[in-house]
C-alpha cells in the first residue's frame, strides 16, 4: 500500500513552523521533521515508527493510504488487536 504523510503547522503567522519535531524511520533511516512537509512512501517500503520528539504547539498530521480496503490493511501493525487485548487484560 502506498502512503503519504503530511504534517502542517497551524501558526497563521508562520505556517511552515510545525511546532514539533517528529522522527520517522523510512527504509531503516531516521528522518526528523521540523516544518510543514509531505512524505511519499512507496508500496513495500518499510517505514515507522513515527515518534514525537518535541511538541511546542498544535499541528496537524494527515496520512493518506492508497489501496487500504480494510482496517487490517490500513493497520498492519495490529493496533486494533493490541487495543482489544489491553481491554481484555484490564477486565473491560
Amino acid at each position: 500500500m502506498t502512503r503519504s504523510l503530511c504534517n502542517f503547522g497551524t501558526d497563521p503567522t508562520n505556517p511552515e513552523d510545525l511546532g514539533a519535531e517528529i522522527e520517522i524511520c523510512i527504509d531503516g533511516k531516521p528522518f526528523l521533521i521540523k516544518s510543514t512537509s509531505g512524505i511519499y512512501v512507496p508500496k513495500g517500503m518499510k517505514h515507522g515508527p513515527l515518534t514525537w520528539k518535541k511538541f511546542e504547539k498544535p499541528h496537524l498530521e494527515l496520512t493518506i493510504m492508497i489501496g487500504a480496503g480494510s482496517l487490517a490493511e490500513a493497520d498492519p501493525g495490529g493496533h486494533e488487536a493490541l487495543k482489544k487485548q489491553s481491554a481484555v487484560g484490564s477486565g473491560q
